[in-house]
């Protein structure tokens, strides 16, 4: 009996410490990447703990690299930002954050890749027939030369050599064949090298694969191109970029029954254009104040996600002020998007953008580095058969008493290309006559 109570006296014991010992204080930890390039990186470290716990943050290794801060918080939610410097060595390496909350205490890994001797990043590696250039950035500290492999010459990269990161031209001739034709990119460094291969489309064919009838030769909707300027092709539109105003030239597209068709929503997917170079592009904060305009709506590429998420590139946004853009700006685009979708057309070729010539005023830079236009334009070409019918519009950025579209704001597309010196339609037939008249009737307001 006696060895009965020393064993309930034990229990009870362990039962009282059991009750008296305090609850493990619930704490959550997630790292936007385990896992990050040898490049410098910039992520966050989310802590979410309960409302009035206080948390305290060390790296327990790799401080010498990584770096957190705050260390210290206190709540429910909390992000902590980590920079990981380059990683210059050729091991990867790795570092460990621990975060304790009252009595709970977690950590989580970070590795870094070792570093990339040579790295090679193209936008796309497939383009139209009409000629174009491409951009490639590289990567590495070694110097580098460019050849290209190709069964005719048509494709041509300058600068073909060079030491350090750099963004090189590859321009391709128009293919007036009736294949594609491919042409293979090399590039060197003493112990490394990449090949890209690009595929230029023949006359007819458009990206993904997919022939359509074309009854005019070449790209209807692209105006003349200025050679001093990046001309970048997506998978749905075309533009011209200026990397000294960090902003589109103009932006080109197409309007149709099929685009029309409605699969998707808005894929709200911000991102900076992957064909630009880091140091020519915009970013988020260039728009403080404005809103991100879309040139190329989003509402007219809803038939894929891809086709929505590639107009949320920043290159495809131009600082529009929210009584401008969500007002009579929007409205001219819902009356587009109508013409498009009526009867008397086939497809409506689409010219829109921000008037940033030399000589027209321009209301400041966004953050010191976007160009902020203070007129936009668009100049549409509408088909039905082989009839063709023109009109363009030129509007203010600004507060409009009447937010009602006006055929006020309409003009010739001829006026259009004196105001901003862009060559629309280079290949309409009979332009001379389209371009100049403005039939108010054939667009219906």
């Amino acid at each position: 009996m006696q060895g009965f109570f020393k064993y309930l006296l034990f229990v009870l014991t362990l039962l009282f410490f059991a009750a008296c010992r305090p609850e493990e204080t619930a704490l959550e930890l997630t790292l936007d990447n385990a896992v990050v390039s040898s490049e410098e990186n910039d992520q966050f470290l989310r802590i979410a703990t309960g409302a009035d716990v206080a948390w305290t943050l060390n790296v327990l290794q790799g401080s010498e690299w990584c770096t957190v801060t705050p260390s210290t918080g206190i709540g429910t939610k909390n992000s902590v930002r980590v920079l990981v410097s380059e990683n210059n060595a050729t091991e990867q390496r790795t570092a460990i954050i621990s975060v304790t909350a009252g009595n709970t205490t977690q950590s989580v890994q970070l590795t870094q890749e070792k570093m990339t001797l040579l790295s090679v990043t193209v936008g796309h590696t497939e383009i139209i027939s009409a000629a174009a250039s491409l951009p490639i950035q590289i990567k590495t500290k070694e110097t580098w030369t460019i050849s290209v492999t190709q069964e005719e010459n048509f494709c041509s990269v300058t600068p073909a050599t060079g030491t350090g990161n750099a963004t090189v031209t590859a321009a391709f001739t128009q293919n007036t064949g009736t294949q594609q034709r491919v042409a293979t990119i090399n590039i060197s460094i003493a112990t490394d090298d990449v090949s890209v291969a690009i595929r230029q489309l023949a006359p007819g064919e458009v990206l993904g694969g997919t022939r359509i009838e074309q009854t005019i030769p070449n790209r209807m909707e692209l105006p003349v191109v200025d050679n001093k300027r990046w001309y970048i092709e997506h998978l749905y539109y075309a533009m011209e970029y200026d990397t000294a105003q960090r902003h589109s030239v103009w932006v080109a597209y197409v309007l149709n029954a099929a685009y029309l068709q409605k699969r998707v929503s808005r894929s709200d997917a911000w991102a900076q254009d992957p064909q630009i170079p880091y140091e020519f592009s915009s970013t988020r904060a260039d728009f403080s104040g404005y809103d991100r305009g879309h040139l190329l709506p989003s509402a007219d590429r809803v038939f894929s996600y891809e086709a929505n998420a590639e107009t949320f590139y920043y290159s495809n946004m131009s600082p529009q002020l929210g009584a401008f853009n969500q007002r009579i700006w929007a409205n001219l685009e819902i009356k587009v998007r109508e013409w498009a979708g009526a009867s008397d057309c086939d497809t409506l070729y689409i010219v829109t953008g921000g008037a940033i010539k030399a000589g027209i005023a321009t209301i400041q830079k966004g953050n010191g580095m976007v160009t902020i236009p203070r007129y936009y334009f668009k100049a549409l070409l509408k088909r039905k058969g082989n009839a063709f019918d023109a009109i363009a519009f030129w509007m203010e950025n600004t507060s409009h008493s009447n937010n009602t579209v006006t055929h006020d704001y309409s003009i010739t597309i001829r006026e259009l290309e004196q105001k901003t010196g862009i060559n629309f339609f280079p290949n309409l037939p009979n332009a001379d006559v389209i371009e100049s008249i403005r039939t108010t009737t054939k667009w219906p307001l």
